[in-house]
């Protein structure tokens, strides 16, 4: 591509950091305005049966946000 003159190392990289970044903060903003899934989706999404370690986080996650729900986003359901 360089010898194509196609790519500018300075100029190219440049641009495209820039344009991953624009494209990147509007998915960011598109996806934050979005409805949070339920926190068992996170966990259930994937499988039909829940394997017993993922039972275990799910309950620790469930416990740990009752504990600090300060810390957490107050719009994802629980």
């Amino acid at each position: 591509m360089k010898r194509n003159g196609w790519w500018d190392d300075d100029e190219v990289e440049e641009n495209l950091r820039s344009n991953v970044r624009k494209e990147l903060m509007q998915a960011i903003q598109i996806a934050e305005r979005l409805e949070k899934p339920p926190i068992n989706e996170l966990f259930t999404d994937v499988y039909d049966q829940v394997p017993s370690n993922l039972c275990k986080q799910e309950k620790s996650l469930r416990e740990i946000i009752k504990k600090h729900p300060e810390d957490y986003p107050s719009d994802v359901p629980l």
